[in-house]
């Protein structure tokens, strides 16, 4: 018995472990929309109710002072044909203030299919994704299903290429297989 247990407490921890290492870490978020309410750049409180389902949603969990989300947003707007017709929720938790700082600092109010607020230290969606870093990344269709999610910096051309074929399902043009 003695064994057992003892091949089970050792055991357990190492298949984590090993999987974690091995870039395998169980990343198994919610299919669903999550709860969101935030105050955005403008002033104006948004929910998740306010979401509009006639485009694919990208929602962005980031923070200000993360290089990867900073680089994330600048492949996001050198890239913007490819993300024009999709709706983009950039949700953080740090203060008003700071992302009002990166809204103007990389220009976001110039691209009007760009959201950006904060859930401020209530934690909603950080919680529900169960996020441990940033950026996180959700690519969801306009009936508000997950497609796919990254808890880093997602491959670009992959996001791009998963962008494309999810406007395409959406608009009814996506190729049928037989």
């Amino acid at each position: 018995m003695f064994k057992l247990l003892r091949s089970f407490m050792i055991g357990i921890p190492m298949t984590a472990m090993f999987s974690i290492a091995n870039g395998q870490a169980a990343f198994d978020p919610p299919k669903e929309l999550p709860p969101i309410k935030l105050q955005m750049t403008d002033g104006s409180v948004f929910e998740k109710s306010a979401i509009k389902h006639d485009k694919p949603l990208l929602i962005i969990y980031f923070s200000p002072d993360c290089e990867h989300c900073q680089k994330l947003t600048k492949e996001l707007i050198k890239n913007m044909s490819a993300f024009r017709d999709i709706h983009i929720l950039m949700i953080s938790f740090v203060p008003y203030g700071s992302i009002k700082n990166f809204e103007e600092q990389y220009h976001l109010k110039a691209y009007p299919n760009i959201r950006i607020g904060t859930e401020g230290l209530a934690f909603t969606v950080k919680n529900y994704y169960r996020l441990q870093r940033t950026p996180f990344v959700g690519l969801y269709t306009r009936q508000g299903t997950l497609v796919k999610a990254y808890d880093n910096n997602p491959p670009f051309e992959e996001l791009i290429r998963l962008v494309k074929k999810t406007q395409a399902q959406g608009s009814g043009l996506a190729s049928k297989k037989k």
